[in-house]
């Protein structure tokens, strides 16, 4: 049958559809023959969305910004900036005091719709359209607006506190999240 990576690598979109549908109808097949439901996991190590990714120039910005780009970490404002193949992220290795800089210059970069950095025991999320934090307790979440949305999650907040799904605090399971935004631009 194949491989669905290679299928969607090799052949494109259609071919993976077409792959997919051929998956279903034997596990359709495979369900009737022997009767009963089966419990059927699918995973993937990475997506196939087939959006066509244009690279963004990231060092050049923080270079003029007064940031050093190279290879190995050594003085107080260098950055590392792995380069990467078929993605739509970039990792960038710094001195944790750098990251707040670091993320105000990428938030003004097209292309770019946020950074992610460690703060304390939270996350902080920065944009163009502004920050917010990400907090965690044990499998609940608290996505906090500082200024602005850069998520763009206001409204599924709404709703999630029309179902009552955010406790007293603000947190929301980890499922209801998923729920949620699984539609989302940004999912989970």
């Amino acid at each position: 049958m194949g491989i669905s990576d290679a299928t969607a690598h090799v052949e494109g979109e259609a071919a993976l559809i077409e792959f997919l549908k051929k998956v279903s109808d034997l596990l359709d097949t495979v369900r009737n023959d022997i009767g009963i439901l089966l419990d059927v996991v699918l995973f993937s190590d990475h997506a196939n969305n087939f959006t066509k990714n244009i690279r963004v120039d990231l060092s050049i910005p923080l270079v003029e910004a007064g940031f050093r780009n190279v290879d190995q970490l050594e003085k107080k404002k260098d950055f590392v900036l792995p380069e990467n193949g078929l993605v739509s992220f970039a990792a960038i290795y710094s001195a944790d005091e750098n990251a707040p800089g670091i993320a105000g210059v990428l938030s003004t970069i097209e292309g770019v719709d946020f950074s992610v950095y460690r703060s304390g025991f939270s996350l902080l999320v920065q944009g163009a359209t502004g920050t917010a934090r990400i907090s965690k307790r044990q499998n609940r979440f608290l996505y906090s607006r500082i200024d602005g949305d850069p998520l763009n999650l206001k409204d599924t907040i709404q709703h999630l506190k029309l179902l009552g799904k955010i406790d007293i605090h603000g947190f929301v399971h980890e499922k209801e999240w998923w729920m949620a935004t699984k539609e989302h631009i940004y999912p989970d």
